[in-house]
């Protein structure tokens, strides 16, 4: 079975590869997007608590923090993933310029925008695949967090932090 992943990157360059190597980014920084929720969420539970006399007791007047706000602490994972994104892009353009990978020989095909289809698609893909997967984590995380919060320290308005954080307003 032939891939057509090459026709994705430039001329030359294993297309198989640089999708394993994007798709290995991108699930990296799902993990460890996952495991930071998951930190902050069991650091975040254990702060509402005291211990007095050896006793744990809720600490008085303590909040439980948003889940719009533990949420957005995953974002740097997806933002680096996205900046490798554009590293690709970046080394692709370039990869053209170098030695006898002549950029006139590519501006000059039939089709003219092979160029920018075999520069553009996997980075752009690439970077649109790590802001969904922030997204879905984020709504996953906020439905987790519903559902295993006590009802009495669930502030009103999660879903608005939840809007006003993606939206950033």
């Amino acid at each position: 079975m032939r891939s057509d992943a090459g026709r994705l990157v430039p001329a030359g360059l294993d297309g198989r590869r640089e999708l394993i190597q994007a798709a290995a980014v991108l699930l990296t920084a799902l993990f460890a997007a996952a495991m930071c929720c998951l930190i902050v969420y069991t650091n975040a539970r254990s702060d509402m608590y005291v211990y007095r006399n050896g006793v744990r007791m809720l600490r008085p007047g303590a909040e439980f923090p948003y889940c719009a706000d533990m949420a957005a602490r995953s974002a740097p994972f997806f933002a680096a993933a996205a900046l490798f994104m554009l590293y690709k892009l970046a080394r692709y353009v370039s990869y053209h310029y170098q030695g006898s990978r002549s950029i006139y020989t590519m501006r000059r095909l039939p089709q003219r925008l092979e160029l920018a289809r075999r520069c553009l698609s996997l980075p752009l893909a690439g970077c649109l695949t790590s802001l969904l997967l922030f997204l879905a984590l984020t709504a996953l995380f906020c439905a987790v967090y519903l559902a295993v919060t006590p009802e009495e320290w669930i502030r009103p308005g999660q879903w608005e932090a939840v809007r006003r954080m993606i939206l950033g307003r």
